[in-house]
């Protein structure tokens, strides 16, 4: 069998040395957290409602120092009228997690919040500082 036929998928291309090159673009973290808040945006439309409590609507953030979770919650302090946009990672081979608060109000207020562009600097803000916590963990 030919083995240019066997590695050329539409992601990699055979150099002149006959190496596999992935000539996929890297995604960077900016764009993760764009892509995840996006996604989060559009399930909050959905599945949030203006009133009454409700399930978590979560998003995975991936990058190379972990697993970063984007979610809109009920507020506990006023679970009917209120919500929060939280962030939180853990350690993978224990229970210990942290998380931060990123925005609270309504869900109009919240919808807002995840469609100002400049609110994916404040979540890749925080996950370096999560990242530098759990150094210390």
């Amino acid at each position: 069998m030919d083995v240019k036929k066997i590695n050329n998928t539409p992601d990699s291309k055979i150099n002149s040395q006959g190496v596999k090159m992935n000539s996929k673009k890297s995604v960077t973290i900016a764009e993760k957290v764009e892509n995840a808040l996006g996604n989060l945006f559009k399930r909050a439309e959905r599945e949030v409602p203006e009133n009454m409590d409700f399930s978590p609507v979560k998003e995975l953030i991936e990058s190379e120092s972990g697993q970063y979770i984007v979610k809109i919650i009920a507020d506990p302090v006023n679970i009917k009228n209120s919500r929060r946009i939280v962030l939180s990672t853990g350690l993978s081979d224990s229970d210990y997690s942290l998380s931060v608060a990123l925005a609270k109000g309504s869900k109009s207020e919240i919808l807002e919040t995840l469609s100002n562009k400049n609110f994916s600097n404040v979540v890749i803000d925080n996950i370096r500082h999560l990242k530098e916590e759990l150094k210390y963990k």
